[in-house]
């Protein structure tokens, strides 16, 4: 069964004793008006639960707007619906990228502003939702907030840049569908990594400590603010990544803008060279340019105080976490 085999490969045999006394599998569709279960099914599980904490996400970048708003959308409707009905208390687990990043130029925008930001209490800021994804964490989001004004027991924690854990660097079994993943798979193969992108700070949000900030969260009610950041605030340098690399011997040049330009027109014009830019090509403009910018920072002091007080408090990113997640690279693709 999934749910074993997922317990198996991330915690061995740690929760092997609770698989039917604690640990349960109900056969069930979430997209199915009450998950697909007879009415006796709900009622019972019903008195068996308390909370409801919902991770269940079609986390692909691409594809039919369909297949993610029944996954991604339509599943968190029917369990608000569940909740609303039996009031079960309800955490959605959901994603900082619902900020969007860029702004909608016809959006009317404060000209003296040169960056929004999208706190706790933010939603639609005029953001661009560029991908099936984020468009579907987003439309998801306005139904438990609409739920929740009708009286809902809900919450939304929206999770950063999700990596491997900080204790042991054990990972997603799928690291090949890891947007941050793929692009230093592509960086890798060229070989060469403009001087611009130096400038760039990259967002770790080990999945341990991520889990341990959603537990404090749940077990330190707060009934005013409903909307949660988790993500690491301590940002690493793309610079520092780059030095971590020449520990593995990998041969990743820092070029001008006008030599890297220079070798993306030479393996576009090579069709059997083309794959090497399959994960970076969504992000270069017309004048190839890799374009990172964002019109739109992600805040949360309000979430950093609430777990500064319930004692939490989120790694630094060391070189050695760094290796660790470049081998763990080196080794899928190998």
């Amino acid at each position: 069964m999934k749910l074993f085999q997922k317990l198996n490969y991330y915690f061995g045999d740690k929760y092997n004793d609770l698989i039917d006394k604690r640990i349960f599998a109900i056969t069930g569709d979430i997209t199915e008006i009450g998950f697909g279960l007879n009415q006796e099914e709900i009622l019972n599980l019903s008195n068996l639960i308390d909370i409801v904490i919902n991770t269940a996400a079609n986390v692909s970048h691409y594809g039919n707007y369909n297949d993610f708003y029944n996954t991604n959308v339509k599943s968190v409707k029917n369990m608000i619906d569940f909740c609303l009905s039996f009031k079960k208390k309800l955490y959605h687990i959901s994603t900082t990228s619902v900020s969007g990043k860029k702004l909608d130029k016809t959006f009317p925008q404060n000209k003296n502003i040169r960056k929004y930001e999208f706190n706790e209490s933010c939603l639609y800021v005029g953001q661009v939702l560029e991908n099936v994804y984020t468009r579907s964490k987003f439309e998801a989001e306005s139904f438990v907030l609409d739920a929740i004004s009708k009286g809902l027991d809900g919450y939304i924690l929206r999770l950063g840049n999700l990596m491997p854990r900080y204790k042991d660097g054990i990972f997603q079994e799928n690291i090949s569908a890891n947007a941050f993943v793929n692009r230093m798979i592509a960086f890798i193969k060229l070989g060469a990594i403009p001087e611009y992108i130096l400038k760039e700070s990259l967002e770790f949000t080990p999945i341990d400590y991520a889990a341990k900030a959603i537990y404090r969260i749940m077990t330190h009610v707060n009934r005013t603010n409903r909307v949660f950041h988790i993500y690491n605030q301590k940002y690493v340098s793309t610079k520092k990544i780059i030095k971590a690399t020449k520990k593995l011997d990998y041969k990743i040049k820092v070029v001008s803008e006008k030599e890297f330009k220079k070798m993306i027109r030479k393996i576009l014009k090579n069709e059997d060279a083309e794959n090497i830019l399959e994960n970076l090509i969504n992000d270069l403009d017309n004048d190839l340019h890799l374009d990172y910018k964002i019109d739109i920072i992600i805040k949360s002091r309000f979430s950093t105080n609430y777990l500064r007080r319930v004692f939490f408090k989120w790694p630094r990113i060391s070189e050695k976490y760094i290796i660790r997640l470049l081998r763990l690279i080196d080794k899928n693709e190998n």
